[in-house]
């Protein structure tokens, strides 16, 4: 039965992945602030392509509202993807505060006033399927609805 699974997962890790990809950003909200940092539930379109189900596990994306630098994000939650899937999830990240402070509060405030913003993520996402971990790139700048 080992080697049943071991030669199946040599096979799909030979596999090339296609990248899962970031369709768009539905909204962004604001879950916990304090003076260690900001919890913000981002709700993204995703798409996976591939035949199996992956699970995001890590990101290194660096956020900015109305070009406003929030610093680096922490993913707090692990999200599943179906496979061959294109689906709303909703993404839990941690930005510290001191760098969130750094982009300018002034500016923040005006976002949370308008109600609308425009957000930007790039960095990477790491996901895993079958123990196979492949990182996928993220670039994306979309004007969202934001809310407290």
């Amino acid at each position: 039965m080992p080697l049943v699974i071991f030669s199946i997962a040599a096979c799909v890790s030979c596999t090339a992945f296609k990248p899962i990809e970031l369709k768009k950003v539905e909204s962004v909200k604001v879950l916990n602030s304090s003076g260690e940092g900001i919890d913000l539930e981002i709700e993204m379109l995703i798409s996976n392509p591939n035949f199996l189900k992956f699970t995001i596990t890590e990101g290194d994306l660096a956020i900015n509202l109305n070009k406003v630098d929030l610093g680096n994000a922490v993913l707090i939650n692990k999200v599943s993807l179906p496979a061959h899937s294109e689906v709303k999830q909703k993404f839990v990240v941690h930005v510290a505060t001191s760098t969130a402070l750094l982009g300018g509060f002034a500016s923040l405030l005006s976002i949370f006033q308008n109600k609308n913003a425009t957000i930007g993520m790039k960095g990477t996402i790491r996901a895993k399927a079958l123990g196979i971990s492949r990182s996928f790139p993220v670039d994306e700048n979309t004007k969202i609805p934001f809310s407290l």
